[in-house]
């Protein structure tokens, strides 16, 4: 993942959750109900230390990357929407 997404990502989720980088693993400590529960449905298997679920470094990127597309709501784009056509409501029948 490139550098940015990872500032972008941790900015966004800085209220929910928390990445402690420990060498040869890293604590992902969720701050708020929904994130843990996002982490126990998520994750498997599971190892909680201290409120912080246990994860390999190699896998953190996916972490984030689903921690930030389930709780991070997409930034507008150059016109002021969020993926959705302007008009979409009028096609759903």
């Amino acid at each position: 993942m490139p550098r940015d997404f990872w500032e972008w990502a941790e900015a966004g989720l800085k209220d929910l959750v928390m990445f402690q980088y420990d060498g040869s693993v890293v604590l992902v400590r969720p701050l708020h109900a929904d994130v843990r529960e996002w982490l126990q449905d998520n994750c498997a298997p599971q190892v909680w230390f201290g409120g912080a679920l246990v994860c390999e470094p190699r896998y953190a990127d996916a972490l984030l990357e689903g921690l930030a597309e389930d709780f991070i709501p997409e930034p507008p784009d150059e016109y002021g929407t969020t993926g959705a056509e302007p008009f979409d409501h009028y096609y759903d029948r």
